[in-house]
Protein backbone atom coordinates (compact mmCIF):
# COMPACT_ATOMS: atom_id res chain seq x y z
CA UNK A 1 0.00 0.00 0.00
CA UNK A 2 2.58 2.28 1.03
CA UNK A 3 4.83 1.87 -2.60
CA UNK A 4 1.21 2.10 -4.39
CA UNK A 5 1.00 6.15 -2.30
CA UNK A 6 4.55 6.38 -3.20
CA UNK A 7 4.13 5.99 -6.87
CA UNK A 8 0.87 8.19 -7.18
CA UNK A 9 3.27 10.93 -5.51
CA UNK A 10 6.07 10.45 -8.00
CA UNK A 11 3.25 10.64 -10.75
CA UNK A 12 1.02 13.52 -9.62
CA UNK A 13 3.46 15.86 -7.79
CA UNK A 14 4.82 18.92 -9.21
CA UNK A 15 8.59 19.75 -9.69
CA UNK A 16 10.44 21.58 -6.88
CA UNK A 17 10.17 24.97 -8.32
CA UNK A 18 9.04 28.46 -6.96
CA UNK A 19 6.56 29.88 -9.65
CA UNK A 20 3.48 29.21 -7.85
CA UNK A 21 2.18 31.63 -5.24
CA UNK A 22 1.88 30.07 -2.00
CA UNK A 23 -1.45 31.05 -0.02
CA UNK A 24 -1.01 33.29 3.51
CA UNK A 25 -1.56 30.02 5.35
CA UNK A 26 1.69 28.15 4.06
CA UNK A 27 3.62 30.77 5.96
CA UNK A 28 6.36 28.38 7.75
CA UNK A 29 4.21 28.17 11.01
CA UNK A 30 1.26 28.00 9.51
CA UNK A 31 2.85 25.31 6.96
CA UNK A 32 4.12 23.39 9.96
CA UNK A 33 0.74 23.03 11.37
CA UNK A 34 -1.19 21.63 8.08
CA UNK A 35 1.69 19.37 8.33
CA UNK A 36 0.74 17.82 11.27
CA UNK A 37 -2.90 17.83 10.85
CA UNK A 38 -2.19 15.71 7.37
CA UNK A 39 0.32 13.71 9.31
CA UNK A 40 -2.28 13.19 11.34
CA UNK A 41 -5.20 12.35 9.46
CA UNK A 42 -2.95 10.39 7.05
CA UNK A 43 -3.30 12.63 3.99
CA UNK A 44 0.62 12.17 2.80
CA UNK A 45 -0.61 13.16 -0.41
CA UNK A 46 -1.31 16.47 -0.03
CA UNK A 47 1.10 16.74 2.64
CA UNK A 48 3.34 15.89 0.06
CA UNK A 49 1.59 18.64 -2.26
CA UNK A 50 1.82 21.05 0.37
CA UNK A 51 5.50 20.89 1.21
CA UNK A 52 6.86 20.67 -2.03
CA UNK A 53 5.02 23.75 -3.52
CA UNK A 54 6.33 25.05 -0.26
CA UNK A 55 10.09 23.97 -0.92
CA UNK A 56 10.00 25.36 -4.37
CA UNK A 57 8.52 28.53 -2.80
CA UNK A 58 10.83 29.11 0.22
CA UNK A 59 13.82 28.52 -2.63
CA UNK A 60 12.51 30.76 -5.02
CA UNK A 61 12.85 33.73 -2.08
CA UNK A 62 16.38 32.45 -0.28
CA UNK A 63 14.85 31.03 2.57
CA UNK A 64 16.94 28.94 4.24
CA UNK A 65 16.33 28.14 6.70
CA UNK A 66 12.30 27.65 6.24
CA UNK A 67 13.63 25.79 2.99
CA UNK A 68 15.98 23.31 5.64
CA UNK A 69 12.44 22.73 7.75
CA UNK A 70 10.22 21.70 5.02
CA UNK A 71 13.22 19.32 3.48
CA UNK A 72 13.32 17.67 7.02
CA UNK A 73 9.62 17.64 7.11
CA UNK A 74 9.39 15.78 3.36
CA UNK A 75 12.37 13.40 4.68
CA UNK A 76 10.42 12.24 7.42
CA UNK A 77 7.32 11.72 4.86
CA UNK A 78 9.69 9.44 2.94
CA UNK A 79 10.35 7.39 6.03
CA UNK A 80 6.97 6.98 7.03
CA UNK A 81 6.66 5.43 3.35
CA UNK A 82 9.71 3.62 3.64
CA UNK A 83 11.78 5.33 1.09
CA UNK A 84 14.85 6.06 2.74
CA UNK A 85 17.43 7.07 -0.03
CA UNK A 86 14.61 10.06 -0.17
CA UNK A 87 14.35 10.24 3.50
CA UNK A 88 17.98 10.60 3.47
CA UNK A 89 18.57 12.91 0.34
CA UNK A 90 16.31 15.40 2.19
CA UNK A 91 17.30 15.06 5.41
CA UNK A 92 21.16 15.79 4.35
CA UNK A 93 19.98 18.58 2.31
CA UNK A 94 18.11 19.75 5.48
CA UNK A 95 21.35 19.55 7.73
CA UNK A 96 23.45 21.85 4.73
CA UNK A 97 21.30 23.99 5.07
CA UNK A 98 20.72 24.44 8.69
CA UNK A 99 24.20 24.86 8.52
CA UNK A 100 24.26 27.44 5.89
CA UNK A 101 21.64 29.96 7.72
CA UNK A 102 23.33 29.40 10.88
CA UNK A 103 21.40 26.75 12.79
CA UNK A 104 23.22 25.36 14.91
CA UNK A 105 21.00 23.49 17.04
CA UNK A 106 19.00 21.73 14.04
CA UNK A 107 21.90 21.29 12.31
CA UNK A 108 23.45 18.63 15.18
CA UNK A 109 19.82 17.44 16.10
CA UNK A 110 18.78 16.39 12.09
CA UNK A 111 21.72 14.15 12.61
CA UNK A 112 19.63 11.85 13.77
CA UNK A 113 17.57 11.17 11.27
CA UNK A 114 20.26 10.80 9.43
CA UNK A 115 22.09 8.15 10.93
CA UNK A 116 18.60 6.17 11.67
CA UNK A 117 18.23 6.55 7.37
CA UNK A 118 21.84 4.72 7.77
CA UNK A 119 21.42 2.16 10.05
CA UNK A 120 18.38 0.96 7.69
CA UNK A 121 20.27 0.87 4.43
CA UNK A 122 22.57 -1.63 6.12
CA UNK A 123 25.32 1.07 6.71
CA UNK A 124 25.20 0.71 10.94
CA UNK A 125 28.99 1.33 11.24
CA UNK A 126 28.33 4.52 9.55
CA UNK A 127 25.45 5.19 11.87
CA UNK A 128 26.88 4.68 15.08
CA UNK A 129 29.78 7.04 14.10
CA UNK A 130 27.78 9.59 14.21
CA UNK A 131 25.05 8.35 17.05
CA UNK A 132 28.10 7.99 19.47
CA UNK A 133 29.24 11.77 19.27
CA UNK A 134 25.52 13.28 18.78
CA UNK A 135 25.26 11.41 21.82
CA UNK A 136 27.64 13.57 23.80
CA UNK A 137 26.35 16.73 22.43
CA UNK A 138 25.63 19.74 24.53
CA UNK A 139 22.18 19.55 22.99
CA UNK A 140 21.27 15.87 23.69
CA UNK A 141 22.14 16.43 27.61
CA UNK A 142 19.85 19.62 27.33
CA UNK A 143 16.68 18.10 25.70
CA UNK A 144 16.12 14.77 27.38
CA UNK A 145 13.34 13.93 24.93
CA UNK A 146 16.00 13.78 22.09
CA UNK A 147 18.85 12.46 23.89
CA UNK A 148 16.80 9.44 24.70
CA UNK A 149 15.61 8.70 21.25
CA UNK A 150 19.84 8.98 20.42
CA UNK A 151 20.36 6.65 22.88
CA UNK A 152 17.34 4.19 21.66
CA UNK A 153 19.14 4.54 18.22
CA UNK A 154 22.60 3.58 19.93
CA UNK A 155 20.99 0.70 21.58
CA UNK A 156 19.52 -1.29 18.69
CA UNK A 157 23.37 -0.62 16.90
CA UNK A 158 24.96 -2.15 19.82
CA UNK A 159 22.25 -5.16 19.45
CA UNK A 160 22.92 -5.26 15.98
CA UNK A 161 26.47 -5.87 16.86
CA UNK A 162 25.81 -8.14 19.54
CA UNK A 163 27.75 -5.76 21.50
CA UNK A 164 26.45 -6.49 24.71
CA UNK A 165 28.91 -4.61 26.73
CA UNK A 166 28.19 -1.14 25.13
CA UNK A 167 24.30 -2.01 25.47
CA UNK A 168 23.99 -2.56 29.23
CA UNK A 169 26.56 0.65 29.08
CA UNK A 170 24.34 2.67 27.35
CA UNK A 171 20.80 1.73 28.97
CA UNK A 172 22.43 2.75 32.53
CA UNK A 173 22.69 6.40 31.08
CA UNK A 174 18.86 5.73 29.65
CA UNK A 175 17.69 4.51 33.05
CA UNK A 176 18.80 7.69 34.75
CA UNK A 177 16.73 10.09 32.55
CA UNK A 178 13.91 12.05 33.69
CA UNK A 179 11.55 10.83 31.17
CA UNK A 180 7.90 12.28 31.08
CA UNK A 181 6.75 10.81 27.44
CA UNK A 182 4.72 7.91 28.19
CA UNK A 183 6.05 6.47 25.15
CA UNK A 184 9.62 6.84 25.26
CA UNK A 185 9.06 5.85 29.06
CA UNK A 186 7.63 2.64 27.53
CA UNK A 187 10.58 2.07 25.35
CA UNK A 188 12.59 2.89 28.16
CA UNK A 189 11.48 -0.22 30.32
CA UNK A 190 11.34 -2.65 27.50
CA UNK A 191 15.46 -1.77 27.71
CA UNK A 192 15.49 -1.99 31.07
CA UNK A 193 13.56 -5.43 30.92
CA UNK A 194 15.54 -7.07 28.22
CA UNK A 195 18.62 -5.43 30.17
CA UNK A 196 17.75 -7.37 33.19
CA UNK A 197 16.43 -10.71 31.15
CA UNK A 198 20.00 -10.71 29.75
CA UNK A 199 21.69 -10.98 32.98
CA UNK A 200 20.60 -13.22 34.41
CA UNK A 201 21.60 -15.58 31.61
Amino acid sequence: MKVLVFLILLTFSPPLTGNSKLDADTAHTGLMKRHRALQESGDLFNDYLMLSQAAGQYEADGKLCNLAGTHNALGNLFEQLDETDLALKNFLKAEALYAKCGDSISTTKIKLNIANCYFKQGERQKAKEILLPLEREAISRQDTDYHASVLFSLLRSFMSDNDIRSYFSYVDTLKMLPLSNPKLNYKRNTHLGFCQYLKKD
